[in-house]
């Protein structure tokens, strides 16, 4: 995983966030990590805003899914929960989606 395109092109906040993923990740809770922006702006000594933008660049570059969107609206608080692509959840081999992806090309601008 770690000689894969997309975590070499992941910031040192977003490889932070995908490792407190992976400290609550205890071998049988993939699809069901929960971990919170405000849970990852304490445990990453990082901002609210930067959490929020850290997840999303891990789910788009294949290394989470989000399984459950945490919401404000339910009775008591509630976490977003997270499928780690490269566990497998329960009999299902892992997806590894992180491994097709591939930065985009640069156009050169040059004439």
């Amino acid at each position: 995983m770690m000689q894969s395109a997309a975590w070499r092109s992941l910031t040192t906040q977003q490889r932070a966030v995908y490792l407190e993923l992976e400290y609550r990740h205890n071998g049988s809770n993939n699809g069901f990590v929960s971990l919170s922006v405000r849970e990852a702006e304490d445990a990453c000594n990082i901002s609210k805003d930067t959490a929020a933008a850290c997840l999303k660049v891990l789910a788009e570059r294949g290394f989470i899914r989000c399984t459950q969107r945490g919401a404000f609206t339910y009775k008591k608080r509630h976490a977003s929960e997270f499928e780690l692509t490269a566990w497998p959840v329960g009999d299902e081999l892992p997806k590894k989606d992180f491994m097709l992806w591939q930065p985009c090309e640069k156009k050169n601008t040059r004439s």
